[in-house]
């Protein structure tokens, strides 16, 4: 084998030939046109050195890479080789694959390693196993400078049986037998409830260590207690068994002697399911004489006396409190949801019983007492009302007497119809004789409504002794319809008496009335007879004198058997003043036209209803129109039906100006609304539809109730319209509300992330803050301008028309203000010094504190825990835990899209704080590993299968080590 020696003797020799004279020397030029006829001839395969000034045979590389290596003890970086040979990183890569495959050298993580180097390691990692008995994997790499696959391949799996690699830990077999004996001993001296992770704080050994030791130990028996909870967390609790006997002893005892143990006694002896506790240490049969409560064990003989002392209490006074008597028996105080359940079971059990919000039983028979009681009050409560209600009655009775019905034609004004007789058009006669309903049946009718004031009735009842108070409210909502039913029964009888004494005396009148007619009928027809006796000029006046006076005194009286007068001898023309004649002789009374408007109330009601809301859709075009089309000049002031408080201008005209700001929504609608009215075809079906307007009154009596009708339709429409505005002003303050609430909520999460990109080198942190400028800063910036001017979609902008809207904007500085937020979105400083000066527009933004930018990242930590286990996409995933690494391991937020992982990869890596310590050098590599896949996923429109396996299964291990470690 050539040495380095004969490369030297050759190159001196060679040197000396060129530096000899001679009669033909070969020039530079003439030396490198022959060694590149050589080379294309392929008689010589050389390598040229980066600067082209030197070569090397591929043989003579190997050499020297082999020398270089084993110079640099045993470990070198081919970049390093590359340098130092001064030959393209190329021919080096090849070299060391052609030696790799031959000597004793390995390639690594870009390094050649020699086998005497990874004998040392594993030389130097044995004695160090043997002098600790545990090491930690990621100190190795860090104390021994390498990388973490030059462990994994080449000197872990030397190791064989000598040591256990648990995660990150090397134990040797006798480091983890003087941990058992450790463990056993320290479970064997416990006599108190202990939590595991106390227990493992004195050991030197993983988690996952710590319960394989524990389990190899239970199943030899060897531990001397129970664990309470999960037997795969530290959070568990270890309790000793003499520590159980104790407990058991003491809960016996306790219960024997109360008949009654309280849950937190329970808990803080680390019994967390009573229930199941007492079903280890009691028999079935002793187990179903045991009440369980959530705030206490009840055995069931002290449950029955308890009943009792109730059942007492109601018995004597008709009411108890559960809360009181319970408390006598036991002395710990109760959770509310218990004394519901002891009144469920107390209500099962007594089907009269009843109960109240507040825990307070009561026999239902106090019900029929207070009504008892009471009805001495509702007698007199009757007796008082009655004159009052009485005198309702007669008013509404004389209503449908004056609606129905007076229509007398002039071919039936006859003394002889009053027997019932039919009219012309077939119609009957609504003479007073006629009995459509009784006295009785109308009383019914008329005093359903009639009931005692809740106030009164509830005076009443706190008047009696025998109701506590705390059943006033319970009692009166079972009383209350029973007791207006009473008190409208009273009054009926009261009413029916009145009735029956006022048809006696009714009838009485009647009958004088009558006597007296006939009477004054036969002196009429006496004295009729004595005027003939007269010549003819004197018969006439004596006849005419007749009339007026003895033939009028009994129309007169007539008419007071059929309608109620005062004083009948005495009437004039004057009193029949609320008279009205038709065309054909029909007399009607003029009140027919409010008993018409009332009976057409709801058919108003309901046309309001309907015709609103596209009433309201012409309001809202006419208020986007031109204001010259608002100075609607009205000249008739009768047709304005709203603007009867309003001055006039000169010609008798009003002023509409556009810029007087008098004028609210209602009156705008009653200016807008006054064409509006019901049309007279329509309102003329209606009236038809009423059984009490003859065919022959219905001309007339539209022309007498449409206007009427038309103004309380509007009066009506106009109601609803303020209702909807007053509904749309409330929801649009809600709006206002919200958006607020959700901008500071925005703001927050800006302040945030802009403290988390900080954290991150200054290129890095510079692309960051303008990512977040161009996303949620952008986002806010937009739901300001909403709040202030009506957008379908803030969030898709163009320039020129934010621009519109900001100019829309009428008060001048909210749209400075406005403007200023959208020039600073370009610099996040100038961003928080105009989102701060938003006070112009009543906007308080101020960052949160450090608790509460504290308390924000824990909750974007776990948001972003929650969107990893729910998402599948690869890229979406990687992002996701790279921010998940950032929030919990340096505690900041960052917000970032998919183009920033290289960078925040890098930043991961390369990091010189203490974050690098914190983050698993193998979560490192799988992020680096897995953003190279992802690259080359996008980079190709179609992934290899196997790719595309390599990349779940990397998401997949990046998911379990974050998942695990939480």
């Amino acid at each position: 084998m050539t040495t380095w020696a004969d490369i030297q003797r050759l190159a001196s020799d060679l040197q000396r030939v060129q530096l000899a004279e001679g009669a033909k020397k070969l020039s530079e030029n003439n030396v490198i046109e022959v060694v590149s006829k050589l080379i294309s001839m392929n008689s010589i395969d050389i390598i040229f050195t980066n600067d082209g000034r030197e070569y090397i045979t591929r043989k003579h590389l190997l050499t020297e890479i082999r020398n270089e290596c084993i110079a640099a003890d045993g470990r070198l970086a081919l970049t390093d080789l590359a340098t130092r040979l001064n030959v393209s990183l190329n021919h080096v890569e090849n070299a060391v694959a052609t030696i790799t495959k031959a000597d004793s050298f390995v390639l690594c993580a870009g390094e050649l390693l020699s086998k005497e180097f990874l004998d040392s390691l594993f030389k130097r990692l044995n004695e160090r196993l043997k002098e600790v008995g545990h090491l930690s994997v990621r100190n190795l790499t860090k104390s021994w400078d390498l990388p973490m696959e030059i462990l994994n391949e080449f000197v872990l799996p030397e190791l064989g049986r000598k040591a256990i690699k648990d995660e990150d830990e090397l134990y040797t077999y006798q480091f983890i037998n003087s941990q058992k004996k450790k463990l056993r001993g320290a479970v064997s001296a416990i006599t108190k409830v202990t939590p595991l992770a106390t227990i493992h704080s004195y050991l030197e050994v993983s988690q996952a260590t710590f319960f394989s030791l524990w389990s190899e130990l239970a199943n030899a028996n060897e531990i001397p207690g129970t664990i309470m909870g999960s037997k795969s967390t530290l959070k568990s609790l270890y309790i000793p068994k003499i520590y159980g006997n104790l407990v058991e002893t003491f809960v016996q005892k306790s219960f024997a002697e109360r008949r009654f143990i309280e849950q937190s006694v329970l808990k803080k002896l680390a019994i967390l399911d009573a229930k199941d506790y007492f079903e280890q240490i009691r028999s079935k049969k002793e187990l179903d004489e045991i009440l369980f409560f959530s705030s206490v064990v009840l055995a069931k003989d002290l449950w029955v006396e308890i009943t009792k002392t109730i059942e007492e209490a109601i018995e004597s006074q008709m009411f108890c409190s559960v809360e009181e008597i319970v408390s006598q028996f036991i002395t710990t105080s109760l959770e509310p949801r218990d004394l519901d359940s002891m009144t469920e079971l107390l209500l099962k059990s007594h089907s009269t019983w009843r109960a109240t919000d507040s825990v307070l039983l009561y026999e239902i028979s106090i019900v029929d007492t207070t009504l008892k009681a009471l009805e001495s009050f509702i007698a007199e409560k009757a007796e008082r009302d009655a004159p009052e209600l009485s005198k309702l009655l007669k008013e509404r009775k004389t209503q449908p007497t004056t609606k129905k019905a007076a229509v007398v034609e002039d071919d039936d004004d006859d003394w002889g119809s009053s027997k019932g007789g039919k009219k012309k058009g077939g119609k009957k006669s609504t003479g007073g004789n006629k009995k459509s309903s009784t006295p009785a049946s109308q009383s019914n009718q008329d005093t359903s409504m009639w009931n005692i004031p809740h106030d009164e009735l509830l005076s009443e009842l706190r008047k009696l002794d025998f109701i506590p108070s705390e059943l006033i409210d319970v009692v009166i909502h079972d009383i209350e319809e029973a007791a207006n039913t009473m008190f409208r029964g009273k009054v009926e009888n009261i009413l029916r008496s009145i009735d029956a004494s006022g048809a006696q005396n009714k009838k009485k009148e009647q009958a004088q009335a009558q006597g007296k007619l006939k009477t004054l009928y036969d002196s009429i027809c006496m004295f009729d007879q004595g005027s003939s006796f007269c010549e003819e000029a004197l018969s006439q006046d004596l006849k005419q004198y007749l009339l007026r006076t003895l033939c009028t005194e009994a129309a007169n009286l007539v008419l007071s058997m059929f309608v109620d007068l005062p004083n009948s001898s005495n009437l004039s023309q004057k009193s029949h003043s609320t008279w009205r004649a038709t065309d054909s002789v029909l007399l009607y009374e003029i009140s027919i036209v409010e008993t018409t408007l009332k009976a057409l109330e709801s058919f108003i009601a309901e046309k309001a209803e309907r015709d609103a809301p596209e009433l309201s859709k012409l309001l809202k075009e006419r208020k986007t129109q031109p204001t010259t089309k608002k100075a609607a000049v009205v000249e008739d002031d009768d047709d304005d039906w709203g603007s009867s408080k309003g001055g006039k201008k000169k010609g008798g005209k009003k002023s509409t100006g556009g810029n007087k700001k008098s004028s609210t929504p209602a009156s705008q609608s009653n200016q807008d609304t006054s064409m509006w009215n019901i049309p007279h075809d329509e309102l003329l079906s209606e009236l038809r539809k009423l059984d009490f307007i003859p065919s022959e009154l219905i001309d007339v009596i539209i022309h007498d109730v449409e206007e009427a009708a038309n103004t309380m339709f509007r009066g009506k429409v106009e109601n609803i319209l303020r209702s909807i505005d007053a509904s749309g002003a409330q929801n649009k303050k809600k709006e206002q509300a919200q958006a607020q609430g959700k901008l500071k909520t925005l703001y927050d999460s800006i302040c945030m992330f802009d403290q988390g990109s900080s954290f991150c080198e200054e290129a890095l942190s510079q692309d960051l803050k303008q990512y977040l400028l161009r996303t949620l800063c952008t986002e806010a910036a937009n739901l300001v301008l909403s709040m202030f001017v009506d957008l379908p979609n803030s969030s898709n902008l163009s320039q020129k028309v934010r621009d519109e809207c900001i100019a829309s904007v009428p008060e001048p500085e909210v749209r400075q203000s406005i403007t200023q937020l959208f020039s600073s979105l370009t610099d996040m400083e100038k961003f928080h010094e105009a989102a701060q000066s938003l006070q112009t527009c009543s906007i308080m933004l101020k960052p949160p504190d450090k608790k509460a930018r504290q308390e924000a990242v824990s909750t974007y930590a776990q948001d972003l825990r929650t969107q990893l286990e729910q998402s599948e996409d690869p890229p979406a995933c990687l992002l996701l835990a790279i921010l998940i690494v950032y929030a919990e391991k340096a505690k900041v937020a960052i917000h970032a899209s998919g183009k920033f992982v290289s960078s925040l990869c890098k930043h991961l890596t390369t990091t010189s704080d203490s974050l690098h310590e914190r983050v698993a050098p193998e979560l490192l590599e799988l992020f680096n590993e897995t953003q190279r896949l992802v690259v080359q996923m996008f980079k190709s429109k179609r992934m290899k299968d196997e790719e595309t396996v390599a990349v779940n299964q990397h998401i997949h291990k990046i998911k379990s080590i974050l998942f695990t470690s939480s």
